[in-house]
């Protein structure tokens, strides 16, 4: 799940309350890629001075890649707050990081070569981080709500493989329903802010069913609906967990 339509294409911090610092901070984030400040760090010339041609070429081409994989990890990190999961959080951030080293590379060089591109690179990279660290989205968090459904997957493999007539299979299903119950609440709360409110509501009364049914089965009863059928608790996680753009 996302947390807003911009997130869908592209992650960039999103507050509502401040409608103008989105806009800004990406001009920001373009203008210190395309400042040139890291001009004056010729790595690959001093590459090139010491290591015969073949190997710097090699070497180059490597420090690129690594400092672009740098960026999008920075870009997902930052992004935690605004998607359910990594997964969900993967495309839009690598759109970010090749949207900004590209316009990083037109306003600054204007030309594609291996220090173009570092420098393109290391300036996004240090704007992703001041960005990722000063000016966080703002609204509810829904990195900590993938966190409970991540917890919550955890726990349903440990009733599933606790025995029920063991005296401490209560234990871990009273964990588990009240993470549950800790999920749906919380996602209540985030409905508003998420882009697909139907799946969202959809969600929320497949777990609250699942709460319901859950005060009243027997253990081996609430084993069977943590995984079968289509009612069942992995189903209503299915829903929530990210990987299509309408929640499902």
């Amino acid at each position: 799940m996302y947390k807003t339509r911009i997130h869908e294409i592209i992650w960039f911090p999103y507050r509502p309350e401040r409608t103008v610092i989105g806009p800004l901070l990406l001009l920001l984030l373009i203008a210190v890629g395309a400042t040139g400040a890291v001009n004056a760090i010729d790595l690959f010339g001093l590459i090139n001075s010491n290591v015969a041609a073949k190997n710097a070429e090699n070497l180059a081409s490597w420090m690129n890649i690594v400092l672009l994989l740098l960026c999008l990890i920075f870009c997902i990190y930052s992004a935690r707050q605004d998607y359910m999961s990594v997964y969900a959080a993967l495309l839009p951030c690598l759109v970010t990081t090749a949207v900004i080293v590209a316009l990083s590379l037109y306003f600054g060089s204007g030309k594609l070569d291996k220090k173009s591109l570092f420098q393109a690179a290391a300036g996004t990279l240090g704007s992703l981080m001041f960005v990722g660290r000063v000016v966080q989205s703002g609204g509810v968090d829904l990195g900590a709500l993938g966190a409970i459904r991540r917890r919550i997957e955890r726990k349903i493999q440990l009733c599933l493989q606790t025995p029920v007539a063991d005296s401490s299979f209560a234990t871990p299903r009273k964990e588990l329903v009240d993470d549950v119950r800790k999920l749906a609440d919380e996602l209540k709360k985030a409905a508003p802010e998420i882009v697909n409110q139907t799946s969202a509501e959809k969600a929320i009364k497949s777990l609250q069913d699942f709460l319901a049914r859950s005060d009243v089965v027997s253990h081996d009863d609430f084993v069977q609906d943590l995984n079968e059928g289509k009612d069942s608790l992995v189903q209503a996680l299915k829903q929530i967990d990210g990987r299509r753009y309408d929640g499902s």
